[in-house]
């Protein structure tokens, strides 16, 4: 199955709302259960970033980008894919969150705390939006953290209204995802996309103290 990036934009706007920032990194990672550029490959039949789609639809890369409010920032995700397994590292007003995916489980470290909370890995069939809805509406050109860049713009419905998701770009990279609710502008840049993934990124601390409620929902 796969996923659209808007997707991933419309939870963190969310998340951005809520400002709650100790289960932000949770939450990210549920997002990034969303592939934010394969379905927008697929769906236009874009080339513009068809070196950085094909990367994403492989299943192992490392995306690091900066989150904006309003022009506000939020703070700094960091997430590595590799083999099925997911680990997202989330910084905002100074305090890191980490969470690592792996074997139908989601771990969250609070290595300051030395604590670990084991949750249910969220089913990533109902973590993303299908293919179908998602809509062309134009391309232009956009103010993109102080560069005109081009864009491609697309909506797909949300309830009973539609999201718009502007993604832009840079010659043949991708830099940036715009999501605009009405007043609000939540905008995503990147500052990487690559497949340097470091071989412990995975682990999870031994001698934290565990809780575990990854038996709840069963």
């Amino acid at each position: 199955m796969v996923y659209h990036g808007g997707f991933i934009v419309k939870k963190m706007y969310r998340i951005a709302q809520m400002l709650f920032i100790p289960v932000f990194g949770f939450i990210a990672l549920v997002m990034m259960t969303a592939n934010p550029a394969a379905v927008f490959a697929q769906s236009t039949g874009s080339r513009r970033a068809e070196a950085t789609f094909k990367l994403f639809s492989s299943g192992n890369y490392h995306f690091k980008a900066n989150m904006y409010l309003n022009d506000q920032a939020q703070g700094t995700f960091e997430t590595y894919m590799k083999d099925g397994r997911m680990a997202t590292i989330t910084t905002s007003q100074g305090m890191t969150s980490r969470i690592v995916n792996r074997d139908n489980k989601s771990y969250m470290i609070m290595d300051s705390a030395r604590m670990v909370m084991v949750m249910p890995q969220q089913d990533q069939a109902q973590a993303g939006t299908v293919t179908e809805g998602l809509v062309f509406v134009r391309s232009g050109t956009a103010d993109f953290r102080g560069k005109s860049l081009p864009y491609e713009e697309y909506s797909e419905p949300d309830g009973d209204k539609e999201t718009i998701a502007q993604y832009f770009f840079d010659g043949t990279k991708l830099v940036g995802i715009r999501n605009l609710d009405g007043d609000t502008k939540f905008d995503i840049e990147i500052l990487g996309i690559d497949q340097n993934i470091p071989g412990n990124v995975f682990d999870i601390p031994s001698g934290y103290q565990v809780t575990d409620m990854s038996g709840l929902g069963r």
